[in-house]
Formats: structure tokens, sequence, C-alpha cells
């Protein structure tokens, strides 16, 4: 009894850590309105850590937005920086604990080939995303929960910048019906 017990305390600390099933571990964001907002939304983090905005990864355009360590929960900033649909968001981690920075996006953007934010699908039409970051070099305990960050107007999935095919079709109908009747009155 003791040892089934123990296994299924084991399972549920395993569950409890991983990141939830819809997470998109190492998922890039993008703008999907003009303006980005970011909320604090906490973490499980046992060290200090600031949380930035980059232009692209290593752009020395950047904005500071949080830090945990002195940070309220639900605090609120909106990006300096006027987003076209379809923009990449770049977040940038600093670390103090480790002196490691991380970005988010795919893992070969850190010096540990490591993705450290998982995006995560909310239920708030405000802040439809949410941003779990693993704040220590080679992934830590990869449970994406050490700080916590809420995002309005970004998606893990780029917005098609492309016209829809009806749309296509309607402008190029009226350009064909008039080589139409152009060839017609000539003939």
């Amino acid at each position: 009894m003791r040892k089934m017990h123990a296994a299924v305390l084991a399972a549920l600390a395993v569950t409890l850590a991983a990141p939830s099933a819809g997470a998109q571990i190492g998922a890039p964001l993008f703008a999907t309105s003009p303006t980005v907002t970011v909320r604090y939304a906490g973490g499980d983090a046992g060290g200090v850590s600031d949380l930035y905005w980059f232009l692209a990864p290593g752009s020395a355009t950047r904005q500071f937005l949080f830090t945990n360590g002195g940070s309220t929960v639900g605090s609120t900033v909106t990006i300096a920086h006027t987003f076209a649909v379809g923009e990449e968001v770049v977040f940038g981690l600093d670390d103090f604990r480790s002196g490691s920075f991380f970005y988010s996006g795919p893992g070969s953007r850190n010096a540990d080939g490591v993705a450290h934010m998982a995006a995560t699908a909310t239920a708030d039409p405000s802040f439809p995303i949410q941003g779990g970051w693993e704040d220590l070099f080679g992934g830590g305990d990869r449970d994406y929960n050490d700080l916590l960050f809420d995002f309005g107007g970004v998606s893990p999935t780029q917005p098609s910048t492309t016209t829809p095919e009806p749309a296509t079709l309607a402008l190029l109908l009226p350009g064909a019906a008039a080589i139409v009747l152009f060839r017609r009155r000539r003939a």
C-alpha cells in the first residue's frame, strides 16, 4: 500500500511540475494589434529576474517591464512600440541568480539551447496568452512557472497578412471583365 501511495504522489508531482497540456514551449509570439500589453501574474521563482521587451533578440532597443521581486501581481505595462500585425514580439528574462539571459521563442536564441518560455492560452480576452518562464540555465525543472506574465495583443500563431482568396478574386474580376469587353469591341 505504501508503494502505491508513493507512486501516486510521484505521478502527482510530475503532473504539477509539467507545463499545461496546451502549452507551446518555445513558440514565438506575434502581434495581433498595434498595442501589446503585459500583466505580471506572479510565479514560483527562487530568485529575482527582470522581464524586458526587445525589438529583436539582442537588440539595443528594449523596454524594461517587470521585476518579479518588486512588481505587484496584476500590474500592467503597455509596450512603447507600435506593432505591425504579424510582427514578432520578443521578450527577454534576465535572471540575477544565475547571471543568465533568456529570450522567448526557440531555444536556439539562448546560450544553453533551451526554450525558456511556454505560451498557454487563457480564458481572459484582454490577456489571451500567458507566458510561463523557466529561469535556470539548462532548463531547470522545466515547469515553466518560475515567472508568469499575461500578454494582450499577441498570439503564438502568426496572423495572416495576405489578402484572403475571395477578396483577391473580387479584385481580379473587374479587370478580367474589362479585358473581355475591350477585346469584344475590337472584334
